[in-house]
């Protein structure tokens, strides 16, 4: 599974992915399922690598920052409806721009079941609220 809520990357990764085994869902994850806003400081490459949707993260006071309101599941609840709860979960790879402390709070029942490898990208420029 992948997810991605944004437009421009989810596109791009659909097209990677093409028909093969992995399946892109085009929705943030979080600590509970619904909507929130996702910032994204501009309209080039870069600013769509800083697309976050932490309203801690100090980019979204970025001049031209757009917003779009995006879905959000929990990773508890999404991954075992989306391939069942006798699959295995190796690997959780995190790269959310600030947002890792929600993804990980709806991520702790999966986290103690599959024990799985964590790969995470955390910057306190981007979260200064991890610990």
């Amino acid at each position: 599974l992948c997810y991605e809520p944004g437009q421009v990357h989810g596109d791009y990764l659909q097209g990677a992915i093409g028909q093969g085994n992995i399946m892109l869902v085009r929705a943030a994850v979080g600590s509970e399922p619904g909507e929130l806003d996702m910032y994204t400081p501009g309209g080039d490459t870069d600013a769509r690598h800083m697309a976050t949707l932490s309203r801690d993260n100090p980019v979204i006071a970025t001049p031209g920052t757009s917003v779009r309101r995006v879905p959000v599941v929990t990773l508890d609840a999404d991954v075992p409806a989306r391939i069942g709860t006798d699959a295995r979960v190796d690997l959780l790879k995190v790269d959310v721009e600030g947002f890792e402390n929600a993804v990980f709070a709806g991520a702790g029942e999966l986290i103690a079941r599959h024990l799985p490898l964590v790969i995470a990208e955390i910057e306190s420029r981007h979260n200064p609220a991890w610990r």
